[in-house]
């Protein structure tokens, strides 16, 4: 049986490595770059990137530049800088193009690993325990003194222990401790995640507990890998490649020593390009890499003492320190968010596994449609070993041990969660009211901790773009929400939506409307399922959907439809705002999806609010870049047309829309400024002077001058919309990106 489990992981892992190449991705923009040095055929180029990503030294990328391919590697990172080594060599300067790196090496160093499984009857034997745990429970349970004591007495009892960690419930606590239990015991420990950031916090918990009990000892636990969190940087006796220069100064010196020699090499060539910096800056980067290659054999010395490694499940399968090593014990964090073969290959590397996560919350993602891929790739192991099978009867299976109280969310916000989700298993910690009522106080719907804010029915909602959604009406009334709670100096804000198109909208909005403000780093925009793993004080969850689409996003109708409303209400500590049409989605979606559900709790056991009712929250402006005005208040709009001096823009449907009033202003300004009129009508409009364009952009706007866009209802005199209010946008940034999404739409 095991054997034809591995070989359907491999063909599974195969089918969604062949449709990663074939689909690709969308590659990073490379703004400029120029040629460093040339080696043979080789070049050293110094790249400069339209936004900052970082890419792991040493990984394989390549260039596609003028329809040619130029393969290579990354020799350094740096925000948007990167050093990369060609194969070729593309001329002393490089102009526009993508830049993309191969993310299907770490699955193809997994078909290695499991390639070496099938050879090992040890290994063989503790993936069959994996898939099928016995129903026998071999730890001590009269000697169970709580939770904690619980999971580490069946972590050390036990050949496979799954723990059940719904948000909140103190995963990170328990599982940090029980890794300090088994190390004080004397026994080896690897601990590992699905992500770096994971990893980090986990290991951050245990050093804190390991210092206050003063048995925390320097070179013993090591974070192995790249990190994410500064506070791990800032230990230093944490990251391996720290302890390993604090013990060995002469690395460290030089290694310092290169850096500022390439900072400053960059920031004159950065000036003024000279071909012998450039040949300089070869020469360092080279060196530095040297200098990592002498770090990387010394720390083959130090994970093999270690007693406590941490790192992610992919370092684990690429890197022989951790493949090739054998432990006592495996924790997993994160393990619902793992392929199902990640978490085999994992358990195979101690004696015992301990494996956490939340199968609640979203699984794994793979492209691939094969039904292999769809079995193995695209569920997490707590259901695929079965341990699920009769949760929403309230019966856990003997080797499933759930973490039963949640210290996270506002008892108004985990109420829903708890019932509907979690079907009563989970329930909330005496305290937690009193730790989040504070938030639930915070601006806007004061002294409420879960809000349901309709935006009504209007014509400038919901519309696609390249598979996705976005939302101008619902992203808006989102933003004023968060600039009223940032007024009042909250920095713990997250804005949560299912639509990848939303959330680059929503980026560029935020990134116009906090520039340069403090605490705009704490306000964090991002899809649902990249929140997953996050929290914050304020969760606003931007639903997207409405009219005119003829029916809801699959994302609301699929089998992680539920997971997806989990992820996106439990992210919230004190505060959960919905921005949703809920007659829309009540419309086209029976009462038993979850998003329906979860709807008619707000309604119902919560607060609903609608923006007629609530006036006030749109009077007050936060910003000089977006203001709001009542439909029947075009006054602005007007004195905003006579005073634009280069170009009006009109977005309309039919020329009855717009208010004769507008009309008479236009007609002022026919042979001041270039008129141009956006829509398919050809006849009849009230203008001599103007050009058509025939695309239609479906949602009613003004623009003017290239920075002020106005939009909504108030445009439309026919409108039979109930959002009370008209949008004035000034920037210039918005309004190209707004005109860029609009043409995009369909």
């Amino acid at each position: 049986m095991v054997q034809s489990t591995l070989k359907d992981w491999k063909k599974a892992l195969s089918l969604e490595i062949g449709e990663m190449k074939r689909k690709q991705n969308s590659g990073v923009p490379v703004v400029s770059g120029f040629c460093l040095s040339k080696r043979g055929n080789g070049s050293t180029y110094w790249l400069r990137l339209y936004y900052p990503v970082s890419f792991p030294e040493g990984v394989s990328i390549f260039l596609e530049i003028n329809n040619q391919r130029i393969e290579g590697k990354i020799l350094s990172s740096e925000g948007i800088d990167l050093i990369v080594e060609l194969q070729s060599n593309i001329g002393s300067s490089i102009g526009k193009c993508l830049i993309f790196n191969e993310p299907w090496e770490l699955l193809e160093q997994l078909l290695n690993r499991l390639e070496e499984i099938e050879k090992s009857y040890r290994k063989r034997k503790t993936i069959k325990k994996l898939l099928n745990p016995t129903r026998e429970m071999n730890h001590p349970k009269h000697k169970v003194k709580n939770t904690l004591h619980e999971a580490y007495l069946r972590s050390k009892y036990n050949e496979v222990t799954y723990i059940w960690g719904p948000p909140g419930t103190g995963k990170t606590y328990t599982l940090a401790r029980t890794a300090a239990y088994h190390y004080g015991e004397g026994k080896k420990v690897l601990i590992l995640s699905h992500s770096n950031a994971a990893v980090d916090i986990l290991l951050l918990e245990m050093n804190l507990f390991l210092k206050e009990k003063k048995k925390w000892k320097s070179g013993e636990i090591v974070r192995y890998g790249a990190s994410t969190k500064d506070e791990i940087r800032e230990e230093p006796d944490l990251l391996l490649q720290f302890i390993i220069e604090k013990e060995n100064p002469k690395y460290l010196e030089k290694r310092e020593k290169l850096e500022k020699n390439r900072r400053i090499l960059k920031k004159r060539i950065h000036k003024n390009v000279d071909q012998t910096d450039s040949i300089r800056l070869t020469k360092v980067e080279l060196k530095l890499q040297k200098v990592r290659e002498k770090l990387k054999r010394k720390e083959a010395e130090y994970i093999q003492d270690a007693k406590v490694i941490a790192t992610t499940l992919s370092k684990a399968a690429i890197d022989p320190l951790i493949y090739e090593n054998q432990f006592d014990i495996v924790i997993i964090d994160e393990a619902s968010m793992a392929y199902v073969p990640q978490i085999g290959f994992a358990s195979t590397l101690a004696k015992n596994a301990m494996i956490c996560g939340d199968f609640m919350q979203l699984p794994p993602i793979a492209t691939s449609r094969h039904p292999l891929v769809q079995y193995w790739l695209k569920e997490d192991i707590f259901h695929r070993s079965g341990v699920t099978q009769n949760i929403k009867q309230g019966i856990l299976h003997p080797q499933l041990m759930v973490l039963p109280l949640q210290r996270r969310m506002h008892p108004d916000i985990s109420r829903f969660t708890n019932q509907y989700i979690y079907h009563n298993q989970v329930g909330d910690h005496p305290n937690v009211l009193s730790w989040r009522e504070p938030i639930s106080y915070s601006a806007p719907f004061e002294g409420n901790a879960a809000v349901l804010f309709s935006t009504g029915s209007a014509n400038w909602l919901c519309y696609k773009e390249k598979g996705s959604r976005f939302n101008i009406l619902s992203s808006l009334i989102s933003l004023q929400l968060i600039l009223i709670n940032h007024s009042k100096g909250n920095t713990s804000i997250g804005y949560a939506t299912p639509y990848r198109a939303q959330s680059q909208w929503m980026n560029d909005l935020l990134q116009v409307f906090l520039k340069g403000n403090e605490t705009s780093a704490h306000v964090y925009c991002s899809t649902v399922h990249k929140f997953q793993g996050s929290e914050k004080d304020i969760i606003l969850f931007d639903t997207v959907d409405s009219f005119p689409q003829e029916r809801p996003g699959a994302l609301y109708v699929n089998q992680t439809s539920e997971r997806l409303i989990n992820v996106a209400m439990t992210r919230a500590k004190g505060k959960f705002i919905c921005v949703s049409d809920p007659k829309y989605l009540s419309r086209y979606l029976s009462y038993q999806k979850p998003i329906t559900k979860l709807l008619q709790y707000l309604k119902k056991e919560a607060v609903y609010v609608e923006a007629t009712n609530k006036l006030d929250l749109f009077k007050t402006s936060y910003s000089r870049r977006l203001r709001w005005y009542e439909n029947s208040d075009i006054a602005k709009l007007k004195k905003d047309l006579l005073a634009s001096k280069n170009k009006i823009i009109l977005s309309l449907e039919s020329i009855e829309d717009l208010p004769s009033s507008i009309w008479n202003v236009l007609r002022k300004r026919e042979g001041e400024v270039e008129i141009i009129i956006i829509g398919t009508q050809g006849t009849g409009l009230p203008l001599k002077k103007y050009t058509q364009q025939k695309e239609r952009y479906r949602i009613p706007f003004i623009g003017l001058d290239d920075k002020v866009i106005w939009c909504g209802d108030g445009l439309n005199r026919n409108s039979n919309s109930t959002f009370p209010f008209l949008a004035r946008v000034f920037s210039k940034k918005i309004f190209q990106q707004f005109i860029n999404l609009l043409q995009n739409a369909e």
